[in-house]
């Protein structure tokens, strides 16, 4: 017997990966019609969908980012 609190849990992670899909995945156009069909399978990934989300469409695997950045040397 799943409690009222398990329930509650399983739809707030289903909507977790439901809207973390449409923000990730929709950045660069508009959310239509033939997204939906990847927003309700990927619900089921919940906060995961958002991490793979930012690591495909965010900034973590960008070649081009400056890992230290030069100083200005005060003295001169």
């Amino acid at each position: 017997m799943i409690l009222l609190g398990d329930l509650l849990i399983l739809i707030i992670w289903y909507i977790v990966g439901v809207i973390s899909h449409i923000y990730w995945w929709t950045k660069d156009h508009d959310f239509n019609q033939s997204d939906i069909l990847f927003a309700i399978l990927l619900g089921f990934f919940g906060p995961i969908s958002w991490f793979i989300g930012w690591c495909v469409q965010g900034d973590l695997f960008k070649i081009n980012r400056v890992i230290f950045k030069k100083r200005k040397s005060k003295l001169f």
